[in-house]
Order: C-alpha cells, then sequence, then structure tokens
C-alpha cells in the first residue's frame, strides 16, 4: 500500500474480514506542528 500522510493510528477489519480501515492521525510524536488533517481510508483486502 501507499505511504499514509500522518500516523496509523488504528486498524479494523469489517465484519467479513473484505475490507481494511486505516485511520491516519498526527499522534504528536513529534512535538506540536502543523500536520496533515486526520483521515480514515478504505482498503479492500484480496484472498491468497
Amino acid at each position: 500500500y501507499s505511504k499514509y500522510p500522518t500516523s496509523i493510528a488504528a486498524l479494523s477489519f469489517s465484519r467479513d474480514g473484505r475490507l481494511l480501515a486505516v485511520a491516519s492521525s498526527y499522534t504528536f510524536e513529534e512535538g506540536e506542528k502543523p500536520h496533515e488533517p486526520d483521515a480514515v481510508f478504505v482498503r479492500s483486502v484480496k484472498k491468497r
């Protein structure tokens, strides 16, 4: 997958395991500074 604009704050799979929600949020690991807005990305997960 491509990189996300800020840290990954949380992950969650859908009930059927086909989708993965990725929460991207600056968690102040580098202190107070300008950052990208929080966002949620939903990815399709392929079976092997």
